[in-house]
């Protein structure tokens, strides 16, 4: 009896041994297993950075190439000089680069091709594609593409831009038109496109005075507020508004002495109730003075370059006679006496131009009377316009004020401006597509 109880206690003893060595062996198989997808994940997770790495380095790599081309086309001449790397495809319309992107100490990066295309049509445009390559072209682990349209903006696209802001007077009309087409106002030909833009969120920096309409948008400086922005007085309003993303750039131009005319003429003085032509398509003069009742007549296409200022005495007129363009580029502050008048009669704002430098701080046409036709920009002036000027075109300033009762009548060819001389603020960024190279 003894000797049954005891191997009977034996063979319970081995039962708990071989549990406990299944037991065991559950354990290690699933820590294996635990350990195995540990090592997996890791080395999944590897992979993944391995690959967002290169992914992000070939796309910084493309968006280098994108700049490089849009460098070109807004600050290079756009001429795409061989020396620089150019090679041109298709003869002025296509040019393509490449380049290495190399690290401190001249280690390889990566690399990418760019291509700049001229687009054809209005408003010019410019097409810039550019593949980034991860480390190298030959054998990339990874390629993205960027492709950009870069879009001609000309400084007369809206009706008025003033940089720090803008003040509209009591009853005034501020509508468009296009000159393309015909007169304003005649077969239908008036619409709702004029635009104000200013770069200042400050309060109050756009001003609508009482019974002043304003047919466009009013667009303002980033994070400006509406209502803080923007005052109406009474009944005054304005189509909408919008928001700047960024400052608009201003367009510098400095002194332009001895560019026009290679004999300097002086002052040039006409006298009271006297009458003087400019046949001469180049002119330089120190500064301009009108006496009461004098006439300036531009009979040539013309670039008249004042380094002085301008001043017209009591009713006395500039004059630019039927098909001729003239720009006047002014470097002093310009004075109009009561019932000094600038004639377009060409009756088209894109056939005069006033382009002040840098250096001009007013520009008033607060005495101007009748019918004033062309484009003023004056970045760094404080631009004013008199209710006795009914103003056809676009003005550019660093501020602008039209008072009581103007009627101001944008003309929308100013924006598609097709003169090949026209100053442009540059090209701006309208698309900007990023993705894997195919």
């Amino acid at each position: 009896m003894l000797f049954r109880k005891k191997n009977k206690n034996a063979k319970k003893v081995k039962n708990e041994k071989g549990s406990t060595l299944l037991l065991s062996l559950v354990m290690i198989l699933g820590m294996v297993i635990l350990g195995t997808n540990y090592v997996l994940s890791v080395h999944s997770n590897s992979q993944i950075s391995v690959r967002t790495y290169t992914e992000v380095e070939a796309m910084y790599i493309a968006e280098a190439g994108a700049e490089l081309g849009l460098l070109e086309v807004n600050h290079g001449g756009r001429d795409f000089l061989v020396t620089d790397g150019w090679i041109e495809v298709t003869a002025g319309s296509e040019w393509t680069r490449n380049k290495s992107i190399n690290i401190s100490g001249g280690a390889k990066l990566g690399e990418f091709d760019v291509t700049v295309i001229k687009l054809i049509g209005e408003p010019k445009s410019y097409s810039v594609i550019s593949v980034g390559y991860f480390p190298d072209k030959t054998n990339p682990m990874f390629s993205k593409t960027v492709k950009v349209l870069a879009v001609e903006e000309k400084i007369f696209k809206d009706a008025i831009m003033g940089y720090g802001g803008i003040d509209v007077g009591s009853g005034a009309l501020v509508d468009s038109y296009d000159s393309r087409i015909g007169k304003y106002n005649v077969s239908g030909n008036i619409g709702t496109d004029a635009n104000f833009i200013t770069n200042s969120s400050a309060a109050n920096s756009v001003q609508i005075g009482n019974a002043s309409v304003v047919t466009g948008d009013v667009t303002i400086g980033t994070g400006g507020v509406e209502g803080v922005v923007i005052q109406t007085t009474g009944t005054g309003t304005y189509g909408g508004v919008k928001w700047l993303h960024k400052d608009k750039p201003k367009l510098s131009i400095p002194d332009q002495t001895g560019v026009f005319g290679t004999i300097p003429y002086g002052p040039l003085i006409v006298a009271k109730d006297a009458t003087y032509k400019i046949n001469v398509n180049e002119v330089e003069y120190d500064s301009i003075t009108l006496k009461k009742n004098a006439k300036l007549i531009i009979n040539a296409n013309t670039n008249i370059y004042v380094i002085g200022g301008i001043d017209l005495g009591v009713d006395s007129q500039i004059e630019i006679n039927p098909g001729i363009s003239a720009k006047l580029w002014v470097n002093g502050n310009t004075n109009f006496d009561n019932g000094a008048t600038i004639d377009n009669t060409t009756h088209d704002p894109l056939r005069f131009k006033i382009y002040c430098t840098n250096n001009v701080a007013s520009f008033d046409l607060s005495q101007h009377s009748a019918g004033f036709y062309g484009n003023i920009y004056a970045p760094n002036a404080d631009v004013t316009i008199g209710n006795g000027t009914v103003f056809y075109g676009s003005v550019v300033g660093k501020s602008v004020k039209c008072t009581t009762g103007l009627q101001y009548h944008y003309d929308i060819a100013s924006r598609y401006d097709s003169d090949p001389n026209a100053l442009i603020l540059g090209y701006f960024v309208t698309v900007w597509q990023e993705y894997t190279t195919p």
